[in-house]
């Protein structure tokens, strides 16, 4: 299980170095928690060794691009030109890693993760949605939260626990 979560890795790092992107703003980080569990998921499938590295990357990527979303800050006109450079940066890697997600599921054909991880995608965007609600109770946003974090690892345990 080591090795493939190293080659896992690899594959991340390879996939979400950009020479450019990488001199303005911060690489992004790898949930070591998020993909040690997935792999955990995926051992117990009967999937090949490459195609497993596959499944765990485009969940990894997109996870990461959901966060990287997430880093966008929101700034007075007087921003400095570096400031404004750093969040299209920012922006651009997110979308970057959101085509890289969908590129490597694509390769799979796979129509069933494809749905589930969609599915993922759009509640997670609700839970965040929810969130900007300022009447909402602190122990709310903290299930939201823990959601955010979880779901699309919960939807593809889901796909096999139910099978």
């Amino acid at each position: 299980m080591e090795e493939l979560i190293e080659q896992i890795k690899i594959v991340l790092q390879q996939k979400l170095y950009h020479p450019f992107a990488s001199s303005y703003i911060e690489k992004p980080v790898i949930d070591e928690k998020m993909l040690f569990a997935l792999v955990e998921v995926l051992e117990r499938t009967d999937f090949s060794k490459d195609d497993k590295v596959k499944y765990a990357t485009a969940v990894m990527l997109i996870q990461i691009a959901l966060n990287t979303h997430d880093e966008v800050t929101l700034s007075a006109e007087t921003d400095q030109e570096i400031d404004l450079l750093k969040r299209q940066l920012t922006i651009l890697s997110g979308d970057y890693y959101s085509g890289l997600y969908y590129q490597t599921l694509a390769e799979l054909e796979s129509d069933t993760w494809i749905q589930c991880l969609s599915n993922g995608i759009k509640e997670i965007n609700e839970y965040k949605l929810m969130l900007k609600d300022p009447a909402l109770p602190l122990n709310e946003r903290a299930v939201l939260q823990e959601k955010i974090k979880t779901t699309l690892l919960t939807k593809i345990s889901m796909l096999y626990i139910e099978s």
